[in-house]
């Protein structure tokens, strides 16, 4: 028989299938088993700040608190420093000074022109100073005697700033303190008295500071022009530095302790004792205002473990008075009274 075209058979071609090499099925399980770990991890995560923003975990104020030494319990913000105290019973607190006058400190130590002290127990030098006025007491104020001063105390009451010539701001700072004289630390507390010339008028407030830290107002505490104020500084602690700082308005019978870990300066030298009228320090020292006349009272101070008046025939003194860049007196400290805790310093 014989075959026609259509009776030949077909011909077929089989095409084999591509294999997947067994090294990239083990990539592909790898990338997927990634995938699904991050994704676990991503969930996991959002649902832990869950919980933080419902307060499961520890606040932010616990992971900015610094670690401090003895009586340092202070709570440290990147942004807004040190945290302040509650209000005591009387509604007063603390605010850095910054916070009012954009100066982060207020004083600055002792700007020596011309001071010459007898080494004489219970003598009384005279010199002059750039910034200060007012009584220094100290075992040797001629060198540092690190560690014979331990405590101060003195009266003035608020003096009644008038309007400066020019018109212009002027500023006087009151205080008492340790230290400053001749070193370059001052643990101080006290009154500033100021002339405002936008509302043409006197500001007061209360201050501290344990200088080259910041300088803190106290605030809440009442300040009138001629209110009676004691102020006393005490060192509590050698070892730590720690000191206590009070401000007593007897007019108003009502007193302030600066919390003690604002209070701590482990380099205090502790070499001398003062009462002072400042002219305050900012970029060189600002203009003193016109305060009339600051009577000092129950000055006392304790040195070499010797309480007495700033006049004691265990220590000596030194008188100073504040002159400008012309060398002309502008604070005038007068004589000391019969009893040796009073004077008087006088703008001129």
């Amino acid at each position: 028989m014989s075959l026609t075209p259509t009776d030949t058979p077909a011909s077929t071609t089989t095409t084999p299938e591509a294999v997947v090499p067994q090294w990239c099925q083990w990539i592909a399980v790898l990338f997927m088993v990634f995938i699904v770990i991050f994704v676990l991890c991503y969930f996991a995560k959002e649902f832990s700040r869950c919980r933080c923003r419902k307060g499961c975990f520890h606040s932010s104020r616990d992971e900015t608190k610094e670690v401090a030494g003895p009586n340092e319990e202070i709570n440290q913000s990147p942004d807004k420093g040190p945290s302040m105290p509650e209000p005591d019973a009387n509604g007063i607190t603390l605010q850095p000074l910054a916070n009012r006058t954009g100066r982060s400190n207020r004083g600055a130590p002792h700007i020596r022109t011309k001071t010459r002290t007898s080494r004489s127990k219970g003598s009384i030098s005279s010199g002059t100073s750039e910034n200060w006025s007012g009584m220094v007491a100290g075992s040797n104020l001629n060198r540092v005697t690190r560690g014979s001063v331990t405590g101060v105390v003195g009266s003035f009451r608020v003096p009644t700033i008038t309007r400066p010539s020019n018109g212009r701001a002027a500023y006087c700072s009151a205080w008492v303190g340790i230290d400053g004289y001749n070193n370059g630390t001052v643990q101080q507390i006290g009154i500033e008295s100021d002339w405002d010339p936008v509302h043409n008028r006197p500001t007061y407030y209360a201050w501290t500071e344990f200088y080259p830290s910041p300088a803190l107002e106290i605030v809440g505490l009442p300040i009138n022009d001629n209110d009676l104020f004691t102020v006393s500084v005490t060192l509590t602690n050698s070892v730590t530095g720690q000191f206590r700082s009070v401000i007593t308005n007897v007019t108003h019978n009502v007193s302030y302790t600066v919390p003690s870990r604002y209070t701590i300066n482990r380099n205090a030298q502790c070499a001398s004792a003062e009462w002072i009228v400042e002219a305050p320090y900012e970029n060189g020292i600002l203009p003193l205002a016109p305060y009339g006349t600051i009577t000092w009272t129950a000055c006392q101070a304790n040195v070499n473990n010797v309480v007495g008046a700033i006049t004691n025939s265990a220590w000596n003194a030194v008188k100073l008075s504040m002159v400008n860049s012309s060398n002309h007196v502008i604070s005038q400290c007068n004589s000391i009274g019969v009893n040796s805790q009073t004077f008087s310093t006088t703008f001129i």
